[in-house]
C-alpha cells in the first residue's frame, strides 16, 4: 500500500501541471472588431461575407467628398463635410449589415480605388444622349475621388453584383448671411432609366425623415441640367441626400452629434427596408 500512497499525490501534481500548461498554450481570444472599421479597411471582405448570408441586395454608400476635398466647412469651423459623410457612411453600413443587407462604401477616405478598374469601367459606359462626353477623361491622377470617378466605380461594382441603390451622402451649406436655412434635401434624376425606383425610395425617405425629425425635407426630381453627376450617370437607382446645413448653427450641432447620426442612419435604413422589402 505504501507505493500507492505516494502515487496519488504525484498523479494529482501531474494533472495540475497538464491543466496549467494546456491553459497557457491556448491562443488569446480574437477581439471582435467594429463592423464599420472592418468595412472601411476592407469593404470587399465585408461584402463577400454578407453576400453569402443575405439575399436582400447590394446597397452602395457614397460618402461625399474626402481625400484632398474636405467639402464645405461648418459655420464655426468645427468640422468638414467629409468628416460627417464618412462617419455617417460607416454607421449606415454597419446598420444595414445588421439588417441583412449587402453593402459597400465607394471609398474610405484613405485608399484611392484602382485607376485600371475605373478606366475599364469607362470603356464600358454608353452615353447615348451625351456623345460629347468621354468617360475616359473622367479618371484623373490626383488625390481627389471626383464625382465622375465615383460613377465609374459604382457602375463597375454593380456589374459584379447589380446594386439595388446608390445613396450619396452630403452636407449642405449656404455661403451667404442666410444661416437660418436648415433641413434635409433629397435629389434624384427624373429621366434616369431607374427613375421610378429612385423616386419611390426618395418619397419614402422624405416621409420618414419628416416624421422622425420634424424638420423641413425638400425633395427634388431634377431635370438633366439640375441633376447631380452621381444621380445622372450611374447604372443603378441613385439618390443624393443632404443631411443638413453646415452653415446653420442648429443643424451643425446635430450633424456632429453621435446621437443624431445614430438616429439618422436608423431612419435611412428604415427607408431602405420599406422601399425594398419583398
Amino acid at each position: 500500500m505504501k507505493p500507492f500512497r505516494f502515487l496519488f499525490p504525484r498523479l494529482a501534481v501531474l494533472f495540475i501541471l497538464l491543466f496549467v500548461l494546456g491553459a497557457c498554450s491556448r491562443p488569446d481570444p480574437v477581439p471582435i472588431q467594429d463592423l464599420a472599421d472592418t468595412a472601411v479597411q476592407g469593404s470587399s471582405v465585408v461584402t463577400e461575407k454578407t453576400a453569402e448570408s443575405s439575399s436582400r441586395g447590394l446597397i452602395l454608400i457614397d460618402p461625399g467628398h474626402g481625400f484632398d476635398d474636405p467639402g464645405c466647412t461648418s459655420y464655426d469651423g468645427s468640422f468638414t463635410e467629409a468628416q460627417i459623410t464618412e462617419s455617417v457612411a460607416r454607421l449606415l453600413q454597419k446598420e444595414l449589415i445588421s439588417r441583412g443587407w449587402n453593402t459597400e462604401l465607394t471609398h474610405d477616405g484613405t485608399h484611392m480605388p484602382d485607376a485600371a478598374l475605373l478606366h475599364e469601367s469607362a470603356q464600358k459606359m454608353t452615353l447615348q444622349n451625351d456623345i460629347n462626353i468621354n468617360p475616359q477623361e473622367w479618371v484623373c491622377d490626383n488625390n481627389l475621388f471626383s464625382k465622375y470617378e465615383r460613377v465609374l466605380w459604382a457602375n463597375a461594382r454593380s456589374r459584379k453584383q447589380p446594386a439595388t441603390l446608390l445613396l450619396s451622402l452630403h452636407v449642405n451649406s449656404i455661403e451667404t448671411s442666410a444661416q437660418t436655412v436648415r433641413g434635409f434635401e433629397i435629389d434624384y434624376y427624373k429621366d434616369h432609366p431607374c427613375a421610378n425606383a429612385a423616386g419611390d425610395f426618395s418619397e419614402i425617405l422624405h416621409d420618414i425623415l419628416k416624421d422622425t425629425f420634424n424638420q423641413k425635407v425638400k425633395l427634388f426630381a431634377d431635370n438633366k441640367e439640375e441633376a447631380f453627376v452621381v444621380t445622372k450617370y450611374t447604372d443603378m437607382p441613385s439618390v443624393l441626400l443632404e443631411m443638413g446645413y453646415a452653415s446653420n448653427a442648429a443643424d451643425a450641432a446635430l450633424l456632429k452629434s453621435s446621437e443624431f447620426q445614430t438616429q439618422l442612419v436608423q431612419t435611412i435604413a428604415d427607408a431602405v427596408d420599406a422601399a425594398y422589402s419583398m
